[in-house]
């Protein structure tokens, strides 16, 4: 699925996390190289959310290093990984509610790479990820009259806006309809193809076989294995894992 470039835009090594005395992540090693898209896949409990919070800086990690493209980035704070060109849609968005769609993502512009710019042209920028995102008739509409899918494509705009060259986006389709997941689908591989690397998180599973070059699978905070799609969901240890998420759910 992705492109030919062979350089790597993120590695992880010997990732470790503990929270008071629990061990949360052991030792996570991967890379990911241009233009890929990764899914992140694993059961409550297993890890994801806290390894998106290592890579963008909102947790440092007990041991290990973050890399991104070759830069030692691991004790950056968040708004220095951002300018370098990572950036975030969380799970659950929190716009600016009494500003307009148009102005949340303007507004997301102060937070990307440090950069001047006419307000005309970032006011047209800022329509054109609108409009890629398939909110541009939503526009002058306040962030918190828009609906739950509204939401997760404002979210993903205002990260678009950052000018990122890593999107990591976190469980975006999460109990949307299938409908849904194959216009994210569409969406997804239309940021690839303006130059975007994707990491994604997916716990159900709806979105990571459709459009994931490779697939990582955590559980109770290890790598347990990764490959291609096909392969790692019918590895026995990710179909244990999940199978196994029903009598003994973990919180993540």
């Amino acid at each position: 699925m992705g492109s030919a470039r062979n350089e790597v835009c993120l590695e992880l090594q010997n990732i470790q996390v503990h929270f008071e005395q629990v061990l949360v992540l052991k030792d996570i090693n991967l890379s990911i190289r241009d233009n890929e898209i990764v899914s992140i896949i694993g059961p409550n409990g297993a890890g994801k959310s806290t390894l998106f919070n290592i890579i963008c800086g909102l947790i440092r990690p007990s041991r290990g290093r973050v890399l991104y493209y070759g830069q030692d980035i691991t004790r950056w704070p968040p708004h220095r990984i951002c300018h370098a060109g990572i950036g975030r849609a969380f799970q659950i968005a929190r716009p600016f509610g009494g500003m307009t769609s148009l102005e949340n993502v303007m507004f997301a512009f102060c937070f990307g790479k440090p950069k001047g710019g006419q307000y005309s042209l970032k006011r047209k920028e800022a329509l054109r990820l609108l409009d890629l995102l398939q909110l541009s008739q939503k526009a002058d509409l306040l962030a918190r009259e828009l609906t739950c899918s509204e939401l997760r494509r404002l979210e993903a705009a205002r990260a678009l806006a950052t000018q990122p060259k890593l999107l990591l986006l976190d469980e975006i389709v999460a109990g949307f309809s299938p409908q849904v997941i194959d216009q994210w689908v569409g969406l997804l591989k239309t940021f690839r193809d303006q130059g975007l690397t994707l990491l994604i998180i997916d716990h159900f599973l709806s979105l990571t076989a459709k459009v994931s070059d490779r697939l990582i699978a955590l559980h109770h905070g290890a790598k347990i294995t990764e490959g291609e799609p096909d392969s790692v969901l019918s590895n026995p240890e990710v179909i244990s894992a999940y199978l196994g998420e029903v009598r003994q759910p973990y919180r993540e």
